[in-house]
């Protein structure tokens, strides 16, 4: 029953893994958010983008979801210089294969949404790998090509901070910045203009920060690893990890509270296809990680609201390692309703093989 499961959850988050979508449009009627656009406007004038440039309007060809070309000749017609159409290719052909090259799995996914007219503008979701104390969290970014991309790289901003309260990693601070080595933020290897791609960037994100033991991602830590002091700090910083994880990465995304999301469908997919694997995570960090039977209390609650459309209710969801102890746990602010249908896929199915 199990494997089934696993399966029917890779297999719905397949189909939504990618999508073009009117981001700016939304960004201008307030139902979405986007961190590189000024005053939510979505029209022009985006950071990076110097005063007069039509800030990254390359539109992609007849083909590109959408069908729109917006801002750029195609080659051939006068006028179009050799180094945007370049980058309009470019930005293409790495934007459209992330429809078959982002990793979906249920440890851990990538998904992405493109402007559909202005593919330089981005947003992904990576949900936070097994064993780490970011798993089953939901984890948004921004990311925008600028003018000199691939030149440059990518500007990257996470966005699940806890309203800039939550410093997730040594290499994600509250204010949103992502460290990095590829993109110019950190110590290592830098983007290579020939080979580096937003897939690298997202799967680096994934893979060397979302990681099981994150204390030691801070500069001059590296050597405590496997050392008494070492194992009793990491310890102490995952737990303070799981508490946020809980509070903004999860709890936060069920409750509505990221309802300008424009992967809320994807959202609600997660917990409902993985609830009887986020309550049996649930039950193991409340014992190791104290302080946090209120928050998966309210978890709970908001897990169990969660249907397809036309089920039945779902049964009492099991009650807390710890029921004695909730009354003393500090309860976390916001609250809202949990979806309480999930939309229909209306993307085929990219098969990975």
């Amino acid at each position: 029953e199990g494997h089934a499961e696993e399966e029917e959850y890779v297999k719905e988050l397949r189909k939504r893994r990618f999508e073009a979508i009117p981001l700016l449009e939304m960004v201008e009627q307030g139902k979405a958010t986007f961190a590189f656009s000024r005053g939510g406007s979505g029209q022009g004038g985006h950071e990076g983008y110097p005063p007069g440039h039509p800030g990254g309007a390359h539109g992609m060809p007849e083909g590109w979801p959408g069908g729109v070309m917006h801002g750029m000749q195609r080659p051939g017609q006068g006028g179009a210089s050799v180094t945007v159409r370049g980058r309009s290719a470019r930005v293409m052909s790495e934007v459209t294969s992330l429809a078959a090259s982002l990793p979906v799995n249920w440890a851990s996914s990538i998904l992405v949404r493109a402007d559909e007219t202005r593919p330089d503008h981005i947003k992904a979701l990576i949900v936070g790998p097994e064993d780490t104390p970011y798993q089953n969290g939901l984890f948004e970014f921004d990311i925008l090509l600028g003018p000199s991309y691939p030149s440059a790289p990518p500007s990257v901003q996470l966005i699940t901070t806890g309203r800039g309260t939550i410093r997730f990693n040594p290499n994600l601070y509250e204010c949103g910045k992502v460290c990095l080595s590829l993109l110019g933020t950190w110590a290592g290897p830098g983007w290579d203009p020939a080979t580096s791609t937003i897939l690298q960037v997202l799967v680096s994100i994934q893979a060397l920060i979302l990681v099981k033991d994150p204390f030691f991602n801070e500069p001059g830590f590296e050597g405590m690893q496997n050392t008494p002091q070492g194992k009793a700090e990491s310890t102490r910083y995952n737990r303070d990890i799981r508490k946020h994880t809980l509070q903004a990465a999860i709890l936060e995304h069920i409750s509505g509270a990221s309802n300008a999301s424009v992967f809320q469908e994807v959202m609600a997919l997660h917990f409902l296809r993985k609830r009887s694997a986020i309550l049996k995570q649930l039950l193991e960090w409340e014992k190791s990680t104290p302080g946090t039977v209120g928050l998966c209390k309210q978890i709970r609650a908001a897990l169990s609201t969660l249907r397809e459309p036309g089920a039945p209710a779902p049964p009492a969801a099991p009650e807390s390692a710890s029921p004695a102890t909730s009354r003393r746990d500090a309860r976390p602010r916001g609250g809202g309703h949990a979806a309480e249908n999930l939309p229909r896929a209306v993307e085929p199915e990219v098969d990975l093989t």
